[in-house]
């Protein structure tokens, strides 16, 4: 599967299916012989941050950076969990990240071998850059 890009942001494809617990969730998902990923909804250029999300302390104090996040996409296309798996250095900026990938982001959900939903995850990365005064 090839590579897609995704908002201003990197959103690779998607890793092998769970192993193991990703650090960070709450629960280890089952392993699931996963033979369709899911898929972004709306298209890779659908934009999810957008630059009004900025937190407006974390402007005031001057915090930026890049934070990667990976997402736990459930059966239905929501993200069900979200780990940070690099952080920006900003708490705000990496909270407000999973705040906002949880309620926009939807995916077209992946399926197992034998057809019935699977669990998945994406890795995602973006880059807070402080607004142009």
């Amino acid at each position: 599967m090839k590579r897609l890009m995704f908002v201003t942001a990197l959103l690779s494809a998607p890793v092998p299916a769970f192993a193991q617990a990703a650090n960070g969730f709450s629960e280890a998902p089952p392993a699931p012989e996963v033979s369709v990923r899911a898929m972004p909804r709306g298209g890779t250029g659908q934009a999810l941050i957008l630059p009004a999300d900025y937190p407006e302390a974390a402007t005031r104090s001057g915090e930026q950076g890049l934070v990667r996040v990976t997402l736990l996409i459930g059966i239905e296309g929501r993200v069900t969990d979200c780990a940070i798996s690099v952080s920006s250095g900003s708490q705000l900026l990496d909270e407000t990240t999973c705040s906002i990938l949880k309620r926009r982001a939807r995916f077209i959900p992946a399926a197992q071998a034998n057809g019935g939903p699977a669990l998945d995850r994406w890795v995602y990365s973006y880059n807070w850059v402080l607004p142009k005064p």
